[in-house]
């Protein structure tokens, strides 16, 4: 397998037993693009209608949870480039987190959510467009 400075090698090997060969350039932007922001985008759209409800407030507490604990493991393993940066990551799911909790508490509005998501979502891409994909 080809090393790639911009690449998760996790996910690279995902990509390889699914596509029974290296995942080439053109096959990482299809996945990020296609799939990673199509996937992305329609969370942010459930979120956005949902966000009211008790049980996607608790869904999005544990997720960011688990986002912020594996995103910590990941950047103490390093290398931290990818097509996004993974300390981006981890202080938009500890955002996210907080914000969970104070809209579980009813501290402050839910529409938070999708909020803080979406900007989560264009940051990713952002950086993205900025980052060679090799």
């Amino acid at each position: 397998m080809l090393t790639c400075p911009n690449d998760d090698i996790n996910f690279s090997k995902t990509l390889s037993k699914i596509l029974n060969s290296d995942p080439t350039p053109e096959d990482r932007k299809k996945i990020y693009y296609l799939v990673c922001i199509v996937f992305r985008l329609s969370l942010l759209l459930f979120l956005y209608y949902n966000c009211t409800k008790p049980i996607v407030q608790y869904f999005s507490l544990i997720f960011t949870l688990v986002s912020i604990i594996k995103l910590s493991s990941e950047i103490k393993k390093g290398p931290n480039t990818q097509w996004w940066s993974k300390k981006f990551d981890l202080v938009m799911s500890s955002i996210m987190f907080l914000v969970s909790i104070l809209v579980i508490f009813n501290k402050t509005n839910p529409i938070y959510l999708p909020i803080i998501f979406g900007i989560s979502l264009l940051g990713g891409f952002l950086q993205s467009l900025s980052i060679t994909f090799c």
